[in-house]
């Protein structure tokens, strides 16, 4: 197909399914009828185990567990079918690009911070929902998607800042840039471009802060950012807020399955799951135990050419039911993120996790792991009166009793700033000892 009339096609669905989308919701974000929006979700739900029971990578799962499509017909049925891993995927979606659907779909690719770059084949109307969702998550904020400015920095991207015609006449302005660029450099295309929403990772946002605090440099303040593509800490979110005001929102989800959750400016805390494009459910860690705390698993409704059903996105969180609908209160991180110990025991993000919650004296934190007993931790310091080694003393009894142990040896490296990954982001816990 044709490039530009792929281009046409998909604009004009993403019109289409905004405004259907759009209607979910009420101006506030809110769900105008939360017992139909789960009625769909399972009627979606028995709509796509049909097609995936024709798909070989599906029907093995179907078989494998004794199932079929009439054994799966809404969300807690769902429960009952297998997990579709990260290699699983990746396996499936390098088979079918090799047999060249380039043409006739869009192809998004991860950025690989799990240590798995994937890449996932879009229908044209697929994205068009993928979009539509996106601009409707915008909207509900209260930004114009067609006369409010934008400016997004991401990592698998191009620059791409030249102006069309309908552009220049102030109409869907897009900024695009690259997390590669320099620092000086995205402070001043955003001072250029005075945005309406500014888009990026949470890592990229303080780069950009701490640089222009030690410039002392003015950084123009958007009416709306999202933070998006990795975990937003407390610290993080503290920082950015202090700096822009209270225009902070985050949004959850994948490259491979879109974004499935947002919070609503001045409430981080509650994730909205949007229901009418994906179904959402907690593996529980304690088989059968019924619990607010689980790994997520996600399946993407509106995927329907290669559907991604029951995805393990190896991420524990935190729940919260209102009137029967589920809503996300805290998105922990990686299940399989942890440090090994000499005893053989294994400790998880969540001790180093509360030390970074609630300790008020620092900008950026990382837990490196070099051996059995040594962890390193690299820090940088907000404007607090307590001195560095105040704060370390106060880490090290801290971390002392969250891990019930005293036989691990601290090492503290301060810096200006945490440098960022190659996925432009910022790893919580890096482990350089074998077996993790």
């Amino acid at each position: 197909m044709n490039k530009l009339v792929k281009g046409v096609l998909c604009n004009a669905w993403t019109l289409v399914e905004y405004i259907y989308l759009l209607s979910k919701y009420t101006k506030d974000g809110e769900y105008k009828n939360p017992t139909k929006l789960m009625q769909d979700v399972d009627k979606k739900i028995g709509q796509i185990m049909k097609k995936a029971y024709q798909i070989p990578v599906y029907r093995k799962k179907f078989d494998e567990a004794n199932l079929t499509p009439a054994d799966v017909q809404c969300l807690e049925d769902l429960k009952k079918f297998p997990r579709l891993t990260k290699i699983e995927l990746k396996d499936w979606m390098d088979s079918e690009i090799a047999k060249g659907h380039s043409d006739n779909y869009y192809i998004n690719s991860t950025s690989g911070s799990s240590g798995i770059p994937i890449k996932v084949i879009y229908g044209i109307r697929e994205k068009a929902v993928a979009n539509a969702a996106w601009i409707r998550l915008l909207r509900i904020h209260g930004y114009n998607p067609f006369l409010d400015r934008t400016m997004a920095i991401k990592v698998n991207t191009k620059r791409n800042t030249r102006d069309s015609i309908i552009q220049k006449l102030g109409i869907l302005q897009r900024y695009t840039y690259s997390a590669l660029e320099t620092t000086q450099f995205l402070v001043q295309a955003l001072n250029n471009h005075q945005p309406v929403l500014l888009y990026a990772n949470k890592s990229i946002l303080i780069e950009m802060i701490l640089y222009a605090k030690k410039e002392n440099i003015a950084m123009f303040k958007p009416r709306l950012i999202c933070s998006t593509s990795e975990q937003l800490d407390s610290v993080s979110r503290n920082m950015i807020t202090e700096y822009f005001g209270d225009v902070l929102f985050d949004s959850y989800g994948a490259e491979e399955v879109s974004a499935f959750t947002y919070t609503r400016c001045g409430n981080l805390e509650k994730h909205y799951i949007t229901w009418d494009t994906h179904a959402v459910y907690l593996d529980e860690v304690q088989s059968g135990t019924d619990t607010d705390n689980g790994r997520i698993i996600v399946t993407s409704l509106f995927q329907r050419r290669f559907p991604i059903i029951n995805y393990d996105l190896r991420d524990q969180v935190e729940t919260l039911k209102e009137n029967g609908i589920m809503y996300i209160k805290k998105i922990c991180g990686r299940m399989t993120d942890w440090f090994t110990f000499a005893d053989g025991t294994r400790v998880g993000y969540q001790p180093f996790y509360s030390l970074a919650e609630h300790c008020p004296y620092i900008f950026q934190i990382r837990f490196i792991q070099e051996s059995y007993t040594a962890i390193r931790i690299q820090l940088v310091k907000n404007d607090c009166p307590e001195t560095t080694q105040e704060i370390e003393q106060y880490m090290i009894a801290t971390l002392n009793k969250l891990l019930s142990r005293n036989d691990l040896c601290y090492t503290f490296e301060w810096m200006e700033n945490i440098p960022l990954d190659k996925n432009m982001k910022i790893k919580f816990m890096v482990s350089k000892v074998s077996g993790n």
